[in-house]
């Protein structure tokens, strides 16, 4: 994407907020999107970059975000 702000689309609302808690716990500011902003079971999290990331921050974060998506819906299909 061309734009700062990365959506990226987790679909359930209560998986949203989990991710976005625990990247606040890991020290990074990712926050949940859901209804009314999106339509339902659309739930995102939105990613707003700024210049003053360093790329060792960047990879921090995408590592950080990929594992909990993972594990987040590793969970629910093992249910």
């Amino acid at each position: 994407t061309d734009s700062a702000i990365v959506p990226i689309v987790v679909g359930d609302e209560a998986k949203a907020v989990a991710i976005s808690e625990a990247l606040e716990r890991e020290g990074f500011l990712v926050t949940a999107i859901r209804h009314p902003t999106v339509a339902r079971g659309s739930a995102l999290l939105r990613v707003a970059l700024m210049s003053s990331h360093d790329r060792e921050t960047l990879a921090a974060a995408a590592g950080a975000i990929a594992r909990l998506v993972i594990s987040r819906f590793q969970k629910s299909n093992s249910n």
